[in-house]
């Protein structure tokens, strides 16, 4: 039995308020990558926000692809 008492969690930056979605590409950028998914599903895809953050981050100079076919409350068929 371990008797570590001791642990650690680290958690990214937050963004919130008006307009800070403009920043997602900015944000993507200093991670120093050239590929990013973003991953969704279709109720939200249908408000717009996806498509404008893959936009942005191709914007950077990186390469955005968009899969919006999650389900939200997956079925015993979906993960099995």
């Amino acid at each position: 039995m371990s008797s570590d008492t001791i642990w650690e969690f680290k958690a990214c930056s937050l963004k919130f308020g008006s307009g800070a979605v403009e920043e997602i590409g900015y944000e993507a950028a200093r991670f120093k990558v050239s590929k990013v998914l973003v991953i969704t599903y279709p109720g939200i895809r249908r408000t717009g926000i996806p498509d404008r953050v893959v936009n942005l981050i191709n914007e950077e100079g990186m390469t955005c692809e968009l899969w919006a076919e999650v389900e939200p409350e997956p079925s015993m068929e979906s993960i099995t």
